[in-house]
């Protein structure tokens, strides 16, 4: 195994085991890569065969023009993408709304209806790359899973994550007129 060198130049080992710290109870405050308590990294383990995810935050305007940005990110080597919603989509508001009419697509990608999500998701491959959904996590896993079946992608091979509307909505979100116990009903459903 190839040490590698500290900033100081000092020499580091990839994995320190039992052996280099004598008197240190290992199994409990330590322990090997892919082991209780999880502290050693990637270096074991069902995600040690791959890199990092690397997800860009994206979405901005038409859903057009946010595939255009996924696909050139993909192209630059991100192994997956983080999609944002503008206003409306946050609040949980149709573009069309009087109260969204001076925000759509300002400060993400406005997304509303399954052909928003067919559109944002064109040619883009579901099955080999992590979708983070920084949207209300309701609509966009539904149209994610529409949108895969589509495309002949079982769910199985989906990965990614998304916000929990009920504690999101609660500091972050646009939406937070929405009672609580709603919230937590759709986030549960």
């Amino acid at each position: 195994m190839t040490e590698s060198l500290s900033q100081s130049g000092i020499p580091l080992k990839r994995v320190y085991t039992p052996q280099d710290m004598p008197g240190f109870a290992y199994e409990t405050n330590l322990n090997d890569p892919g082991s209780y308590p999880y502290t050693r990294g990637r270096h074991a383990g069902i995600h040690a065969a791959g890199s990092w995810i690397q997800r860009e935050l994206s979405g901005e305007g038409e859903p057009e023009r946010a595939n255009r940005q996924l696909l050139y990110l993909l192209q630059k080597g991100q192994t997956g993408v983080d999609v944002i919603g503008d206003a409306p989509t946050m609040a949980w508001l149709d573009p069309d709304h009087p109260f969204a009419r001076h925000t759509v697509g300002t400060q993400g990608v406005s997304l509303c209806c399954l052909d928003d999500y067919r559109e944002l998701y064109r040619d883009i491959p579901l099955d080999t790359i992590s979708v983070s959904h920084s949207l209300p996590a309701t609509y966009s896993l539904a149209a994610l899973y529409l949108v895969a079946k589509e495309h002949h992608v079982p769910p199985a091979k989906l990965r990614g994550s998304l916000v929990q509307d009920a504690f999101y909505c609660e500091d972050c979100s646009y939406a937070k007129y929405m009672p609580f116990r709603l919230r937590l009903r759709l986030t549960a459903d």
